[in-house]
């Protein structure tokens, strides 16, 4: 399992937490409906492929986009195996500096293959011609936001959650697809799961589909969420598991199979 995944502490990667095998990126890209961010680079590397790294790849503004909106998959460009085979039929030089391709679940281009330059600007507008599915977020409290968070990170559409508080109230904030699911069916979901003691809209729009479902439990507020980071994936952060270098989505889904008493594994990449 964790042959499949590299810790992002590595220079030559940047801080983006990336899949180690295609195969495995293929099938996350299809059940998440996400673009494939496919790196070809060579580790341990030159002052090139380190710059990158430790560059564009560790950008605060890029990193978050590349993990929320992709699926990030690395293969090594100088070893032999897995990674040579997909570097081959891919084209691709071997012993080379990085080259970025992103392609969709069926590997079909959806940008220009990138070769340079390696700044965190000319990666920024290669990332800008594609076009990944958007998601939204709700914000809702409920009696306890450990077991809210867990308790919505089984529903199907749910990528993220983050806990913390809003109005006086322990909050649970989630980042949903609005293909899969969208703020309606969302609200209906957490209401059946106890969630949603106010549930906290911030545009008009927003508002009206809370009081259609909730009442006078939607509110329209303007302030924003005060994180608790200490107090995220309760019962994955208390587990054997925690240290596993899982993407956030995964990392949600361990949690709840956790708080619920189940086995986490087969959740986890193969």
């Amino acid at each position: 399992m964790l042959s499949l995944l590299v810790l992002s502490s590595l220079p030559e990667l940047g801080k983006v937490d990336w899949i180690r095998d295609l195969d495995a990126g293929i099938a996350r890209a299809r059940a998440e409906k996400k673009p494939i961010f496919l790196l070809f680079t060579e580790v341990p590397g030159c002052s090139t492929v380190k710059g990158f790294g430790e560059g564009a790849l560790s950008d605060p503004q890029l990193v978050p986009l590349i993990q929320r909106a992709m699926v990030p998959v690395a293969i090594f460009n100088n070893i032999g195996g897995r990674d040579r085979r997909v570097l081959e039929s891919f084209d691709e030089p071997a012993w080379n500096n990085p080259v970025v391709r992103i392609v969709d679940a069926d590997l079909k281009p959806l940008a220009p293959r990138f070769a340079g330059p390696y700044t965190a600007e000319a990666l920024e507008k290669l990332l800008a011609t594609t076009t990944p599915p958007k998601t939204a977020r709700m914000t809702m409290s409920g009696a306890c936001f450990w077991a809210c968070e867990a308790a919505l990170g089984q529903i199907e559409g749910v990528v993220y959650a983050q806990v913390g508080f809003l109005n006086g109230e322990e909050v649970v904030e989630v980042e949903h697809d609005p293909a899969v699911i969208d703020r309606a069916a969302l609200l209906k979901a957490a209401r059946a799961r106890s969630c949603v003691r106010h549930v906290f809209a911030r545009t008009a729009s927003e508002h009206a589909i809370d009081r259609a479902i909730a009442g006078e439990d939607a509110l329209l507020t303007t302030e924003a969420l005060r994180p608790s980071p200490s107090d995220e994936l309760y019962y994955l952060a208390r587990s054997k598991y925690r240290d596993l270098p899982l993407d956030r989505t995964t990392k949600l889904r361990v949690n709840a199979a956790l708080a619920d008493g189940r086995d986490p594994s087969p959740l986890f990449p193969r």
